[in-house]
């Protein structure tokens, strides 16, 4: 029945010929739940220095309050006793050598994925600028179509 109902679902994307194409912008956008979550998980951990001795604790708190806005809103975390249960988890993570690795080795692939996607934003606007300025050139480069006597 999943099969059936699946093969209909194409059938009539292809009798109609509709296609999703989404902008380039779109396509950055968060899209899942999860996704989302990464995303403000990268904001909070670009304003935190990487340097710092409470690194570790900052980010390991910013992750447990997306994770918990994620799964159940943001106004769980004003309810009584969540600042209790927040630093539970946190000494939990932070005291088990393994689960704080691999939070060190989340919070550095978020920085490096941070990071590059930093730089190709900062190629797109550079590519941007020199095919304005190309276009800019061509433009002045034209000649006048009607001249003056």
């Amino acid at each position: 029945m999943a099969k059936q109902s699946a093969t209909n679902k194409a059938a009539d994307t292809s009798e109609t010929g509709e296609t999703a194409n989404l902008s380039e912008a779109a396509q950055k956008l968060a899209i899942t739940k999860d996704e989302k979550m990464l995303q403000a998980m990268k904001a909070e951990l670009a304003g935190l220095d990487p340097e710092s001795e409470t690194f570790m604790e900052e980010a390991t708190g910013k992750l447990i309050d997306s994770v918990i806005d994620q799964e159940y809103g943001e106004s769980f975390k004003k309810k009584p006793g969540y600042e209790n249960l927040q630093d539970k988890l946190m000494s939990t993570i932070l005291s088990n050598e393994a689960s704080r690795e691999a939070v060190a080795d989340f919070f550095e692939l978020l920085l490096l994925a941070e990071e590059l996607n930093e730089e190709e934003d900062w190629d797109d606007e550079e590519q941007a600028e020199e095919e304005e300025e190309g276009s800019l050139e061509e433009y002045e480069d034209q000649e006048e179509p009607f001249e003056e006597e």
